[in-house]
């Protein structure tokens, strides 16, 4: 080959490589908060029989949201940095904007037993260059009044923009909600727990479970045919069919439950606006409320990343759908601190991010540790280890770090020569055998595990 042609074919592997590294920017969005912050006057005021209007209000609430907005009005005149101004409410008395000189604002609200701030949609960058202003003016507020936050009287919500998430992809979109779904312990009581207003998938009827799992095999079906053929071509269509065929049961829906809204994902908005250039939100419900602005940057960095994750997987999409309501607090806590290391698969990102992310747990998880398993550390003669591995079966199907650990523990249980560990490296193959068969959309796992056992099995067989 000449020096010409050489150096033209580097040219272009360069080309092909930068244009591949375009493509897998990280993506952000903008989200907006409601902190929700209560007092013990508004929650015994919440919890008399006289309250007040169809949602509850007990009367105090405003009366609190005034006295925020008096605070806040004060250190405007000091710090001469802000404005503000009465708005309208919610309610029917207003809401107070505040306004800042680099543009940042936030509303002063109230919702039953609260007082409720929200915030301009920002990118996380900018949160976290607001990080002053939000702790100075909203968080010292609101301690200042004694109000605190209760993750029991009041649930945060958390939005972000659907179109800059999912810019209309349809299968990033979709493996997003998978994703989700997969991790409905996520709000089954590690984040928050709020069945009444936004239970997780796992919580939904047979019936919704099953058309997930069916819209996952259309997915996976139509990748075989022309774009222009396919039936979800936006990731608006996508949740259009969730709204119409997933979202039809709650579990509390006998007691005036919207099923079509009261979920633990919101995406009645997405379903019903079809223009992809406005910003259109989502809302995931059913979180704890945040306690400083450091926690609801980190819960901003983990949705996102959890978007960056769906776009980046080269797994084809799987529904587990699992049933967790037997897990108790430490299992999980072992499946979110899995999940994390899913999306954070880099040991010192990890560690850094862990720090924070501990601290949204809900009660006793945030002073759990990992198990055996994902912590390296399975005791092949002792029996609670040997359940423990295969407990994860199911698991390692749709979470990448379970599955290397699960792998990584079965052969040292073979160079150990233990017979507990041949029967469960064969009864693991086998289970995923079975499971790949139940959808064909996913021989590329099957492949990858053939090539992963290869002496595994080589191992426990002879």
């Amino acid at each position: 080959m000449s020096l010409v042609k050489i150096v033209l074919t580097f040219k272009f592997a360069i080309l092909i490589f930068l244009s591949n590294l375009a493509k897998a920017q990280t993506i952000q969005f903008r989200s907006g908060p409601e902190f929700e912050f209560t007092h013990s006057d508004l929650l015994a005021a919440a919890r008399k029989e006289n309250r007040r209007g169809d949602h509850m209000l007990a009367g105090d609430e405003f009366q609190f949201a005034i006295k925020f907005s008096e605070e806040v009005k004060a250190m405007c005149a000091q710090s001469k940095n802000c404005k503000i101004e009465r708005v309208k409410g919610k309610w029917s008395e207003a809401d107070y904007k505040v306004t800042f000189d680099n543009g940042f604002w936030f509303k002063i609200s109230y919702d039953p037993a609260t007082v409720e701030i929200q915030a301009k949609p920002l990118f996380l960058t900018e949160w976290i260059e607001n990080r002053d202003l939000v702790q100075h003016f909203i968080f010292d507020v609101a301690k200042k009044l004694d109000l605190y936050v209760d993750g029991l009287s009041g649930t945060g919500h958390f939005n972000f923009d659907f179109n800059q998430a999912f810019a209309n992809n349809p299968k990033r979109f979709l493996k997003f909600f998978v994703l989700l779904a997969n991790n409905s312990e996520l709000f089954s009581g590690v984040l928050g727990l709020d069945l009444l207003n936004a239970p997780a998938v796992s919580e939904l009827s047979q019936k919704s479970r099953d058309a997930l799992k069916q819209l996952v095999e259309l997915v996976q079906k139509e990748q075989l045919v022309p774009e222009a053929e396919r039936k979800f071509k936006t990731a608006r269509d996508i949740a259009k069919y969730i709204q119409k065929y997933v979202y039809t049961s709650h579990p509390y829906k006998s007691k005036g439950a919207n099923e079509k809204r009261e979920q633990a994902y919101n995406i009645m908005e997405p379903a019903e606006n079809s223009d992809p250039n406005r910003s259109v939100p989502s809302e995931v419900r059913g979180l704890n409320a945040q306690e400083s602005p450091e926690q609801y940057e980190a819960v901003h960095d983990f949705f996102q990343e959890l978007v960056n994750y769906s776009e980046k997987t080269k797994n084809d999409i799987w529904y587990a759908n699992k049933d967790i309501s037997k897990y108790g607090p430490k299992e999980l806590f072992n499946r979110f601190y899995a999940l994390t290391r899913q999306i954070y698969p880099d040991d010192k990102v990890h560690s850094e991010k862990w720090k924070t992310l501990r601290t949204l747990l809900s009660g006793e998880m945030a002073r759990l540790r990992p198990d055996a398993l994902l912590a390296g550390t399975v005791n092949w003669n002792f029996k609670s280890n040997i359940q423990l591995v295969e407990s994860y079966f199911e698991d390692s199907v749709h979470n990448e770090f379970v599955r290397k650990m699960l792998i990584k523990a079965l052969n040292e249980g073979l160079a150990a020569s233990s017979l507990e560990a041949q029967r469960l490296a064969a009864a693991y193959f086998s289970e995923y055998q079975q499971l790949t068969k139940q959808d064909k959309g996913f021989k590329s796992l099957e492949h990858t595990l053939k090539l992963g056992f290869g002496k595994l099995l080589c191992r426990s067989l002879f």
